[in-house]
């Protein structure tokens, strides 16, 4: 008599019937908590009923097992049938495939012997798993509908699929990957093969043990972000392009906890993979500094830096949603820039410690450094020391949705070489810049051009020091050099003040509308110092007329739209602003008919160009020129 196997699926034990029924067919539409029943459709004399083969899940028994042993089926034959039975049944508990076997007649010259399979598809990627013993040769076919193709069709379908999800994730450009290979615990060592990592598994009723243990080591390409930047540095070494604008390397890094100190290498950019929350949306109180990137990298001794060329496209950093922080008792800051640009993009840089700035530049560098922020915190924690300390003679900070903390928010200019032309510039756009010390400042020190839309400026003290302090900290000369401070729609909790003590010169202010408090005022301090402050009016065209010799050299104030030169006392030179936003316009004319004899010349800024060169002289009586700024370029009309 043939032996022939009718299976039914019920959603649960003794639940509702779904799914077809079948007859000497496989069936993979199990899913755990099922219960299948298994029914002889022929009548026989005996029946023998044996579940060949259940598996095992990927996790161990105990949820707090450290081995590698997957939890054996529990599946087994419900009430084990006799062998008057002609019906069995069992739970399905794992993903994979149950080998039900049915011997009829055993021993009867009607013997006959069939094999079902029954399989659960993997809850991800629908995977069909094997069951052992599938053959199908000469001694008979197990299951009773295996294919002449065997295990190869199946194989090749999963290999498939896992390369579809794969693909997603794969690239083939210059990435690395970077994990900190510290499993759950961020204070394990690195690449401990003892330091064993739980990953849950799909099913919902058994996470722990439906997943895998594994060694928390060789996940990503390196566990050590500096390893990760000196290989990308190597690439030329290696046959690849050097890193550069157009051939940069990024490190994608895995969230969680790095102790190194960091030497940032221009062109190799380093990303939070994935990205964790920036502190846009956090309202940062004072003694409160918050770690808004997902990668924690601390530095305990020393710092971590930036070393490159002057600030060039071609030496460009990008940070992305990292806490860079730095926790040596010594005064190095967090963070350290001399040349190149940084982008920090959702990014902390924090000074945990008595002493150091979160950023600084090194004083009296050529080599000065550009920093763009975006939705980004710079913050010290020290009781004396500045969020950010600009040293670089032509430092360049633009900040948007960002903060600086510290018992100075942002303090610049610590050793200039040359006042008129050197200088740092800061443009701050809905920023706020909390100072906590009776002694510093939101804002302290000689920027050559300030900006300000939008921002906020808070003291944590009371009574309320000046919270913006410009001061160009005792310099001596006979030059005369401006302060370009632009003040709009800004809250202020404390006095804007111009100190000029012990300075020699003149100093030009142009200080735009701001918002003060009640008590607050702009103040000027200073008996050896000239100071014209000029209300800006919005957007208003502004005409300043009789420049002359004894103003030689003029520099070009955020206000001036219209220059009238006096030519009748000597020859004039005049210095255009330093990076101006583009589409800025300037009208130069000789007002006296004498620019053939006293030339009027125009110098543009340090890296800036007037129609490709340094400067445009203005040797024609009564002429008149008018320029517009373009991305480092001054164009004449």
């Amino acid at each position: 008599m043939p032996a022939s196997i009718r299976t039914t699926r019920y959603v649960t034990p003794g639940g509702a019937v779904v799914g077809p029924i079948l007859v000497d067919t496989s069936r993979d539409d199990l899913r755990t908590g099922n219960q299948i029943i298994c029914e002889s459709v022929f009548a026989g004399t005996t029946y023998n009923w044996t579940l060949v083969f259940a598996p095992e899940s990927a996790g161990p028994e105990s949820a707090s097992s450290d081995d590698f042993e997957g939890t054996p089926s529990a599946a087994a034959l419900i009430n084990p049938p006799g062998s008057t039975s002609s019906t069995c049944k069992f739970n399905v508990d794992w993903d994979g495939s149950y080998l039900i076997r049915l011997v009829v007649d055993a021993g009867l010259p009607t013997e006959a012997t069939a094999f079902i399979r029954c399989r659960a598809l993997t809850r991800f990627g629908d995977l069909f798993l094997v069951a052992a013993g599938e053959r199908r040769d000469s001694t008979g076919s197990v299951p009773v509908d295996a294919s002449t193709a065997g295990w190869a069709s199946i194989q090749n379908r999963n290999v498939q699929r896992l390369l579809a999800f794969v693909r997603r994730t794969a690239v083939s450009g210059r990435v690395l990957y970077v994990d900190a290979n510290r499993g759950r615990d961020s204070s394990a060592t690195p690449d401990d093969p003892t330091n064993i990592l739980r990953l849950p598994g799909s099913d919902p009723a058994a996470r722990d043990e439906s997943g895998i243990r594994a060694a928390a080591e060789g996940f990503g390409d390196f566990s050590s972000i500096g390893d990760a930047i000196t290989y990308a540095a190597a690439a030329a070494s290696r046959g690849e392009p050097a890193p550069s604008t157009t051939d940069p390397y990024w490190i994608l890094i895995a969230p969680g906890y790095y102790e190194e100190v960091l030497t940032l290498q221009p062109n190799i950019h380093l990303m939070a993979n994935p990205m964790g929350p920036g502190p846009e949306s956090l309202a940062l109180a004072p003694g409160a500094v918050y770690q808004a990137g997902s990668v924690i990298i601390r530095a305990t001794t020393g710092s971590h830096a930036l070393i490159t060329a002057e600030v060039l496209p071609d030496n460009l950093v990008y940070l992305g949603g990292l806490s860079l922080e730095g926790t040596d008792p010594g005064t190095d800051p967090a963070l350290a820039g001399d040349g190149g640009i940084l982008l920090l993009d959702r990014t902390t840089v924090w000074k945990n410690s008595t002493q150091g700035a979160g950023y600084s530049s090194v004083p009296g560098s050529v080599l000065s450094t550009g920093v763009f922020l975006r939705d980004s915190v710079i913050a010290s924690s020290a009781a004396a020391d500045a969020g950010m300390a600009l040293g670089g003679n032509r430092d360049r900070i633009d900040a948007t949705n960002s903060t600086f903390y510290g018992a100075t928010g942002i303090v610049c200019n610590q050793g200039m070489l040359d006042l008129p032309v050197d200088g740092s510039s800061i443009h701050l756009d809905h920023c706020t810049t909390w100072v906590q010390d009776a002694n510093g400042a939101a804002l302290n020190g000689y920027p050559r051009l300030f900006e300000a839309e939008y921002s906020t400026f808070l003291s944590a003290l009371t009574p309320l020091v000046p919270l913006i302090n410009i001061d160009p900290q005792g310099q001596v000369g006979t030059v005369t050099f401006n302060l370009d401070i632009r003040l709009q729609q800004c809250s202020c909790r404390g006095d804007v003040a111009i100190d000029g003590t012990g300075t020699t010169g003149t100093v030009y202010a142009a200080c735009g509308a701001t918002i003060l408090g009640e008590d607050d005022d702009l103040t000027v301090a200073g008996t050896n110092v000239t100071v014209r402050v000029q209300p800006m009016l919005g957007d208003a065209v502004w005409h300043r007329s009789g420049v002359a010799f004894a103003d030689s050299p003029y520099n070009v104030l955020y206000l001036d739209r219209i220059l009238g030169v006096n030519t009748g006392g000597g020859p004039i030179s005049i210095r255009l602003p330093q990076a101006p936003q583009d589409g800025r316009v300037l009208t130069i004319k000789d007002e006296q008919n004498n620019a053939v004899v006293n030339n009027i010349t125009v110098t543009a800024a340090f890296g800036d160009t007037i129609h490709g060169a340094a400067s445009y002289i203005m040797n024609v009586n009564r002429q008149a020129v008018t320029l517009y700024y373009n991305s480092g370029t001054w164009q004449i009309i």
